[in-house]
Order: C-alpha cells, then structure tokens, then sequence
C-alpha cells in the first residue's frame, strides 16, 4: 500500500495567488523551489508602509514606505524595469489563470477551478517520484 502523504510532501507544493494577496509567502514558494504558482500576479505589496497625521492642524494624512522587501535576483518584466523589489511589481505565477471571466461569473468560478486543478494533476504527473512508494 502507498502512503499517500508522504508521496504528497515530496512533490512540493502549489499555490494559487490572485490580486488581493501579498507577496510574501509566494516569494518563499517561488524562490526555494518548493512549488508553482498559479493565478495573477501579487498586488506587490512588498514593504513596510507606516502612517501618520499630516499636522497637528491638518485632517490629511501621509503614509510613508520605510523599508522595502527585495529579491536575490532581478525580476523582469513586460510592466516594470528589472529590479530586485516586490513592491509594485509583485511575484509573477509560474502559470496564469484568469479567473475574470464571463465564463467564472456565469458559472461560479467552475472554469478556473477546472484549470488549477487540470494544473495541478499536470504538475503531479511531471514531478520526479523518489522512493519505493510504500
């Protein structure tokens, strides 16, 4: 018999990302090679952003970036000029699923749903299997 969950950890994992998510769990993913990323792109949010009052006499406010996460190599892009930073730019997946559709709308999302998982048994069916499958 195969024991199913520790086949499972040796294939890696895989993630799907849309808009609204942060970076930061996506960059780990996808730099360490512990799995793919389907969906859009990462909103690139990518540092540390504090806020304050504009003045004592003011109802405005400011923000201001006060540090910014970064990569170990240059990310390029069609959008932005390569650089090493998640801010703005976000993490790219490594496969790209629209989930905006008219089809999704209709449906409830059935066809991106269809084609992450289709990705996924891609992506299972491609990895190496180690061991004796016990």
């Amino acid at each position: 018999m195969r024991d199913g969950s520790r086949h499972a950890r040796q294939l890696g994992r895989k993630r799907g990302i849309d808009p609204p998510w942060l970076s930061g769990m996506e960059v780990a993913i996808q730099d360490n090679g512990r799995g793919i990323l389907v969906g859009w792109r990462t909103m690139g949010a990518g540092g540390n952003v504090v806020g304050w009052e504009a003045g004592s006499y003011s109802l405005g406010s400011m923000t201001v970036t006060e540090s910014l996460s970064s990569r170990d190599h240059l990310v390029h892009t069609k959008e932005y000029p390569a650089a090493p930073y998640i801010e703005n730019i976000g993490v790219y997946p490594d496969v790209w699923l629209d989930y905006m559709t008219r089809d999704n709308l209709a449906r409830s999302g059935q066809a991106f749903v269809d084609a992450f998982v289709a990705s996924m048994v891609n992506y299972i069916q491609i990895q190496p299997h180690s061991g004796s499958g016990q």
